[in-house]
């Protein structure tokens, strides 16, 4: 997986419309511009729940299928993923995580002054 003497990056994403991805991609395509060796690792979920609602674009009923997740998001509870191979099999110099922003004032745990 490694060559001797090049840097290996591993970009770890997660992208619901996409978009990450083409972060990701962009990123990537410097670094290997740059002689690095790149991988790309794409989560996806295994949570019946959520793998349902979010395994494809557009969401099927939109604002709905969102808001049946902030319960959830509210208790900080996570969905089953699948990790990637990628992930668990290199020895990577960087790792880059990558996912959509997704916000809820209910679960904005940030300090006021």
């Amino acid at each position: 997986m490694n060559s001797p003497g090049k840097p290996s990056v591993l970009f770890v994403y997660y992208s619901h419309t996409q978009q990450s991805l083409r972060v990701a991609e962009t990123m990537a395509d410097v670094l290997r511009e740059r002689g690095c060796e790149v991988s790309l690792a794409g989560i996806e979920f295994t949570d019946p729940h959520y793998a349902r609602k979010f395994g494809s674009f557009p969401f099927r009923h939109g604002l709905r299928d969102l808001l049946t997740v902030l319960p959830a998001q509210t208790r900080r509870a996570t969905g089953q993923i699948r990790i990637p191979e990628a992930a668990r099999e290199g020895d990577y110099d960087l790792i880059c995580f990558g996912s959509p922003t997704w916000f809820s004032p209910l679960t904005c745990r940030c300090a006021h002054t």
